[in-house]
């Protein structure tokens, strides 16, 4: 589906430098591979993830450990180092997205009131807001192959979904892998359905 929109997605690449002249942007790169490579473009954007805005916070004042990113450092239950102090969402380590936060705080809440509050990482969807966007939840495929977890593939192309969905318009992609034993299931899908007005 991207092919056919003219994109060339490329992850795990390495850039050492960007060299620009009047009229293009030339990068020259290592792929996933090792193999040198060059791109040339008549623009360029740059996207270096997001950082947690813990600066001004008074983490040294009080004792409180950040790591060389300025995360928060928390234990499994979101306990900081210091007594009575718990931490969670964008400060912490994970993916910055308002539903793992919210997830977070019910379990800090519950396991403040005694409660065994739990927070299963691996069931929280992410999503990359482009257009088409891209959501998951669960492991990729390249996950499973590394972790040498049996599993069957399969997929479910957009026209199936707009036959029971009938606002799902032009292309939805659905991915996903079955697991035996337990029995689990992980889905990826691309390029996310545009509502009706």
């Amino acid at each position: 589906m991207f092919t056919k929109q003219g994109l060339n997605i490329q992850t795990s690449v390495k850039i050492g430098e960007v060299k620009t002249s009047a009229k293009s942007v030339t990068v020259p790169y290592t792929d996933a591979s090792g193999a040198e490579q060059s791109l040339s473009v008549d623009h360029l954007i740059v996207s270096i993830g997001r950082v947690p805005h813990t600066s001004g916070l008074g983490a040294d004042t009080v004792g409180l450990k950040v790591d060389e990113r300025g995360f928060v450092v928390v234990d499994d239950d979101c306990r900081t180092n210091l007594p009575n102090v718990w931490a969670v969402g964008d400060v912490v380590r994970g993916p910055m997205l308002a539903h793992k936060a919210e997830e977070e705080g019910v379990a800090v809440a519950e396991r403040i009131a005694g409660q065994h509050g739990h927070v299963n990482f691996g069931t929280i969807p992410s999503v990359i807001y482009t257009s088409p966007e891209i959501a998951w939840v669960g492991k990729s495929e390249q996950q499973l192959k590394t972790e040498g977890v049996a599993y069957r593939a399969g997929s479910f192309p957009s026209w199936r979904m707009a036959v029971h969905v009938p606002w799902v318009i032009r292309q939805v992609s659905l991915k996903f892998w079955l697991m035996p034993k337990p029995m689990k299931s992980w889905v990826c899908i691309s390029s996310a359905p545009v509502l009706p007005n």
